[in-house]
């Protein structure tokens, strides 16, 4: 695909499965993606609620101190590539072990009022939640056990999970005691619930009523417009892509432009300075940015003048598939075949 050598091109010089997400947001988005996507806006977040969880198992750490713990296990974890490459693996099977939970919160303080029973009847006797830990282990077991034989798409394992946690809740709790009456229990938490909304209601009047607590200022205005134009702009160019790409060289081009426009490409200005407002003078303009860009090294580039997206020829070839009505295969298999075939001297065109 290129002149140079294919280090130049790390996407496209290694199997998908085996590439870095951090290479992956630089290629396509520059340092934008490295800094911004790849970094700050999800690891920042990770980090932060981490460091929470971390602080409720262990009270005695202070918040800096548990957040400071988990980064450092975290980036030790992170240089393994068992980790990195099979991150995708790992968060699912978490998600598969976190959403019984939700199904179980969702049917004590939704589905078992309604039912006219009780969420804490083990707290009223004193128990562990046996309803709770039985929903959740069967769940996930079931879950994973589908997940690992292919008996259930990876993909849609969270729903089935939550429905059936929910269910098996509702069933066990109402066998052990969520069907039963506490009148001590409920007259206590309500006698604990008014001196709640006592304190809560002493807090609210020492309270100042005369603070702003709106940012008012100047650059915020300014700084809030700006993200709204931006956000409104990246949509309406990835609606661009989705909706408005009859063919290949459309949504080439179409996509060429989502990545100016989200990753402030530098050859943005340069397009608009060409007149390229529709993907008519988009490709116009970019076919000149590419030819300029062959100076470099590149022998075939996008209409910016970047490397061509290593699933751009995958995308190519499985639409050329489904036009011949041949079966599904691999590009990369194609490629004996249509050696031999050129070596024996057949049409271009078979």
């Amino acid at each position: 695909m290129y002149a140079d050598p294919p280090e130049r091109c790390p996407l496209q010089a290694r199997p998908a499965e085996v590439i870095e997400p951090g290479t992956v947001a630089f290629q396509a988005l520059g340092y934008t993606g490295l800094v911004v996507v790849a970094g700050w806006t999800t690891a920042n977040a990770d980090l932060y609620r981490s460091g929470l969880a971390a602080q409720g198992v262990f009270p005695t750490f202070s918040r800096k101190k548990a957040t400071l713990i988990i980064g450092v296990i975290v980036l030790v974890a992170s240089v393994f590539p068992f980790v990195y490459r099979n991150y995708l693996l790992f968060v699912t099977y978490a998600g598969i072990t976190l959403v019984p939970i939700g199904g179980i919160l969702f049917a004590s303080y939704w589905i078992l009022p309604r039912l006219g029973m009780t969420a804490f009847s083990a707290r009223y006797k004193g128990v562990a939640n046996m309803p709770a830990l039985l929903a959740w282990g069967i769940t996930v077991a079931l879950a994973a056990s589908a997940v690992a034989l292919n008996l259930m798409p990876v993909f849609i394992a969270f729903v089935p999970a939550f429905i059936l946690s929910t269910v098996l809740y509702v069933l066990i709790a109402a066998k052990m005691g969520a069907a039963e009456q506490y009148p001590e229990g409920e007259a206590a938490d309500g006698l604990f619930q008014e001196r709640v909304d006592v304190v809560h209601a002493e807090q609210a009047e020492e309270a100042p009523s005369d603070v702003e607590t709106r940012d008012r200022r100047k650059p915020t205005r300014v700084l809030k417009v700006v993200w709204i134009v931006d956000l409104v702009v990246i949509f309406m160019a990835g609606l661009l892509v989705l909706l408005s790409s009859p063919d290949v060289a459309a949504y080439e081009a179409h996509r060429d432009q989502f990545w100016a426009v989200a990753s402030g490409d530098r050859h943005l200005r340069r397009l608009r300075l060409l007149g390229a407002a529709s993907p008519q003078g988009l490709h116009q303009a970019g076919v000149g940015v590419a030819r300029s860009q062959r100076a470099g090294g590149w022998l075939f580039a996008s209409l910016l003048g970047e490397p061509v997206n290593p699933r751009t020829d995958c995308t190519e070839w499985k639409l050329l598939v489904a036009d011949a009505g041949v079966r599904a295969a691999r590009l990369h298999d194609a490629r004996p075949s249509a050696g031999w075939a050129r070596c024996c001297g057949l049409p271009r065109s078979l």
